[in-house]
């Protein structure tokens, strides 16, 4: 069997480069030279002395200070590192420092090329970390919390990537019984934007990839205004007081293999419901939307909303374009749920609606608080090979190819806040699902990277009697990396009970690839990584597991 496990690794190596490292600490002065030895006091004046190519390493400690990042002007060859040190987590703490709601404790205003990493940011009565007018930011492990409005918010940026990070307790505006409740806004944990009114420029190019997400007071993920080209994969997001998932006015969008569900905790509902899973809604306001188009929703599992999936265009005035060309298909739907009505686990009530194919699906609805599906008579969508289970099924969303039995979802493990994991939506080896879907070319794997070929199975999952995928983080623990900084050379081990063939990759930050070996690694033995020919600045090593990341840790080479 072929194994991959995935580490980050941050390598500084002190070689010869123009580029510079500064370091900022808590028991610093912005007198001194801002060495390891010597380090700076505040991470803005710290950020006012770097370069394109430039790294600054922020110490373990709490800062308060509102910081203001301006015209620092990466490249793609030398971004500009701005990362807490080894495996510490600075903290970043607004407490009475952010002026009211549309101020942010952070802000990133006409830049390039920056990567901004491994920073807890907490306490902002605005937004977390701001980013206007910049482009080709990375924000990579970053842990956001307790913000008065969105926690990241990207507006007019194009080629913004948020990875690996941590959201949760934002748009606490919303929240009734809290400090700073005001009004209800429409915030989400992680916001892009581009203008508003569809003729204005778009966001281009936004990746949002393995990042949880949870007990929020607004959106999880919310796309709001003119996005165009946008990726969301592999992320955890559950009980968020609005949709998980929110695209208004975008287009060209890929949501794939993301883990979202509702527990029905009182503290995240809406008006006593569970809010959407995935919601693409056509808004009039504020201004005039465009059309939302070339959608693609594959390989996701979602339980326990309102609407698992919600596609619906607003009706409030003339203004309103269509919503075409979107593919929702191997998808794993359980439960949608209602405390006061009956509710639809897929809800496209509209029917000025083009090309929408709803395909492979698997919708499991054993909650009698809800039913499969609603969709207008009259509108552009067909259903093709789905299982639906249990009771009958409406014929104007029934095909001659549907599966009507008991797909034997495995429902392993606890679903509490934060423990549901992707097991629990694993299909068993005698599930009528196997082999019953139509092969479709947007979707080559399933939700664990495994190939589909032949006829596929319906809903996210192929069955594969004999692996069992750990999706949890008890995997990512059992990897360490030593010694920490480096000198040369560097271990990691890797702890499991037999044989398996590993990948090892080492890339510059920007993903080029500058070593790669594949080696069969005898159970609990550490392996050697040699760097001493590595000159370049910053390095990512890869072992990759299911060509997913298990964890994240950094390391410096001294």
């Amino acid at each position: 069997m072929k194994i991959y496990i995935s580490i980050y690794l941050l390598f500084i190596i002190t070689l010869s480069t123009q580029a510079n490292t500064y370091y900022v600490a808590p028991d610093g002065n912005n007198i001194n030279n801002g060495n390891s030895q010597n380090p700076w006091k505040t991470i803005e004046y710290g950020i006012s002395k770097l370069e394109s190519g430039d790294t600054l390493f922020i110490r373990d400690g709490k800062y308060s200070e509102v910081i203001k990042i301006r015209n620092k002007l990466g490249n793609e060859e030398n971004p500009i590192v701005i990362s807490g040190y080894a495996e510490e987590r600075p903290v970043i703490d607004g407490d009475g420092l952010v002026a009211g709601l549309w101020y942010p404790l952070i802000s990133f205003e006409s830049n390039e090329y920056i990567i901004f990493q491994n920073i807890e940011v907490t306490n902002s009565r605005g937004t977390g970390i701001r980013i206007f007018s910049s482009d080709h930011i990375t924000m990579r492990n970053i842990w956001v919390h307790y913000t008065g409005y969105d926690g990241i918010e990207g507006k007019y940026s194009d080629y913004l990537t948020v990875e690996d990070s941590r959201l949760w307790n934002t748009n606490i505006v919303n929240d009734i019984d809290g400090p700073w409740y005001e009004f209800f806004m429409w915030g989400g944990a992680i916001t892009s934007c581009g203008d508003d009114n569809a003729s204005g420029p778009a966001a281009h190019d936004i990746v949002i990839r393995r990042n949880e997400i949870f007990q929020n007071y607004g959106e999880g993920l919310n796309m709001w205004g003119h996005n165009d080209g946008v990726i969301i994969e592999d992320n955890t997001i559950w009980d968020c007081w609005a949709p998980a998932i929110h695209f208004p006015n975008s287009k060209n969008i890929l949501i794939q293999r993301n883990l979202l569900y509702h527990t029905n905790d009182t503290e995240f509902l809406r008006e006593g419901e569970p809010s959407c899973g995935i919601a693409f809604i056509n808004e009039v306001q504020p201004t005039k939307p465009g059309t939302i188009r070339d959608i693609t929703v594959i390989n996701n599992l979602v339980m326990g909303y309102y609407n698992n999936i919600a596609i619906w265009e607003d009706e409030r005035g003339d203004e309103a374009e269509t919503i075409e060309n979107v593919l929702i298909a191997n998808n794993t739907l359980l439960d949608a749920h209602s405390n006061t009505k009956k509710t639809k686990s897929i809800f496209i009530p509209n029917t000025d609606i083009k090309n929408i194919h709803i395909e492979n699906n698997i919708i499991l609805q054993e909650d009698n608080t809800g039913t499969f599906c609603y969709c207008a008579a009259d509108s552009g969508v067909s259903f093709s090979h789905n299982l639906w289970y249990p009771g009958n099924i409406e014929s104007k969303i029934q095909s001659d190819n549907d599966v009507l039995q008991n797909p034997l979802i495995s429902r392993s493990g606890l679903t509490g806040p934060g423990l549901l994991t992707p097991d629990y939506f694993k299909i068993g080896v005698n599930s009528p699902a196997i082999g019953a879907g139509k092969t479709l070319p947007e979707v080559t794997e399933d939700f664990s990277s495994r190939g589909r070929t032949g006829n596929p199975a319906i809903g996210a999952f192929e069955c594969d009697a004999t692996t069992n995928i750990n999706h949890n983080n008890n995997y990512r623990k059992s990897i360490k990396v030593y010694p920490n900084p480096v000198f040369n050379k560097f271990n990691v081990a890797i702890n499991n009970n037999e044989h398996h063939i590993y990948t090892l990759n080492l890339s510059d930050i920007n993903g080029r690839l500058v070593m790669k070996k594949s080696t069969n690694i005898n159970k609990n033995k550490a392996i050697t990584i040699d760097v001493k020919s590595i000159i370049s600045v910053a390095y990512v090593f890869n072992v990759l597991r299911d060509d997913k990341i298990q964890t994240n840790k950094n390391i410096i080479i001294e």
